[in-house]
Parts: C-alpha cells; sequence; structure tokens
C-alpha cells in the first residue's frame, strides 16, 4: 500500500482509470453473453414448447366445450336441440381426441409421455361417463322414471 502511496497522482489516476475501464469490460463481456443466452431460449421456446402450448390449450378448450355441450343437453327439453348438441359433442370429442394424438410426437420426455398416457385414459373414463349422462339426459325427456335409475 505505501508504494502506492508513494506514485504520483498522474500514475494513480492512470491506475484507477485502467482499472475501472478493464471493469467495464468484464462487465461488457458478461452482458454479451447473457444476451446470448436470452437469445438462444427466444429461438428455442416459439419451436420446442409453444407448439405444446398450443395444443395443450386446444385440448383444455375441447374439454370445456364438452362440459357445456353436456349441460346445455341436460337442460333442454326440445330433441332437435339435443340432436344437434349430441352432433356437437361428437365433433368436440373428435377434436380432444386429434389434438391429443396430436401431442405425441411434441411429448418432451418420459414424463410428459406419463402425462399424456394418463389424460388420454383420463379422456376415455370421461367420455363412458358423458355417454351414461346423455343417455339418461335423453331417457329423462321421454320416461322420467327410467331417467332416475340410470
Amino acid at each position: 500500500m505505501n508504494t502506492f502511496n508513494n506514485l504520483r497522482i498522474g500514475s494513480r489516476l492512470a491506475f484507477a482509470f485502467g482499472l475501472i475501464l478493464s471493469l467495464l469490460l468484464l462487465m461488457a463481456a458478461v452482458g454479451v453473453q447473457q444476451a446470448k443466452s436470452i437469445n438462444s431460449y427466444a429461438e428455442f421456446y416459439p419451436v420446442n414448447i409453444l407448439p405444446s402450448f398450443k395444443v395443450i390449450h386446444r385440448v383444455d378448450q375441447a374439454v370445456s366445450d364438452l362440459r357445456r355441450l353436456e349441460s346445455q343437453h341436460m337442460g333442454t327439453d326440445d330433441p332437435a336441440e339435443r340432436h344437434s348438441l349430441e352432433e356437437r359433442i361428437v365433433k368436440a370429442r373428435q377434436t380432444m381426441t386429434e389434438q391429443l394424438k396430436a401431442y405425441e410426437p411434441l411429448a418432451a420426455d418420459d414424463e410428459d409421455k406419463a402425462f399424456l398416457t394418463r389424460a388420454k385414459e383420463g379422456a376415455a373414463a370421461y367420455f363412458s361417463v358423458q355417454d351414461q349422462v346423455l343417455k339418461a339426459s335423453s331417457q329423462a325427456l321421454t320416461d322420467p322414471a327410467q331417467a332416475q335409475e340410470a
């Protein structure tokens, strides 16, 4: 420390300026590296992540449509409207099944594939229960006593 104090003021200022300049260059290098990292993520997400999210959103939307249509089916007394709703339910089921199939190549790892398998099993179980609900709903229009048994 004594040597630093023995230096002339110009030498001390030059040393301080050099230290600040080297720190600035170090910060710039770290900033460039971070910008490259952000750029790689910006290129990765639209190609690898976003398509999966879009398919998952479509599956979620199909499930919501199915539940809404099922509720409407139970709430209407008009046979023509029930028939129309049943056709729309079939289309929503097809959409959901197609989207689950479209997700298969997008599954990232084994855990993701296991979730997809559980989702398919859950969809099959839901379709089975929904068939029973729709049958009971249709029977309620013709024979309310028989519908309560189902």
